[in-house]
């Protein structure tokens, strides 16, 4: 449909992955972050199994939130789609096509809405900075 995957798809997961990588270790940094040192191994594990879950949730809510607006468009865009592929039938392909982009395009900026709202919880509940250079008295410390 007049794309390519260098120049289009390729990029975005360049950029992608590196925002990932980076937020990665930036939010396991900050949850570790003043644990005593016999539970960090919790704390990671808690952070890991939270991305999982989170991934998981993620992509069920999402795929559903896609398909059924795709399907308020049309009735069974997928299968549409796939009949259309299997007969040969252009119009109905392009129907199917569009219904299912629109439910795609919804997904996504719900994505990017959830997104935004996460970024600002973050930075307005965000502590790091503000006790990053202060001792932390008697965590991890046997007194």
């Amino acid at each position: 449909m007049g794309s390519s995957y260098a120049a289009h798809v390729m990029p975005a997961l360049f950029v992608t992955s590196f925002g990932f990588g980076m937020a990665a270790v930036t939010m396991t940094l900050t949850a570790v972050y003043g644990v005593a040192e016999d539970r960090t191994g919790v704390a990671s594990a808690l952070v890991n199994m939270a991305q999982q879950i989170g991934a998981a949730l993620g992509l069920a809510v999402f795929t559903t939130l896609a398909v059924s607006t795709a399907n308020g468009q049309m009735s069974d865009a997928p299968e549409a789609l796939q009949e259309g592929i299997v007969r040969g039938d252009a119009v109905a392909i392009a129907h199917a096509a569009r219904a299912l982009t629109y439910g795609y395009t919804t997904s996504f900026l719900a994505g990017a809405g959830m997104l935004l709202v996460a970024a600002v919880i973050a930075i307005a509940a965000g502590t790091t900075g503000r006790t990053q250079g202060a001792a932390v008295p008697s965590v991890g410390l046997d007194p």
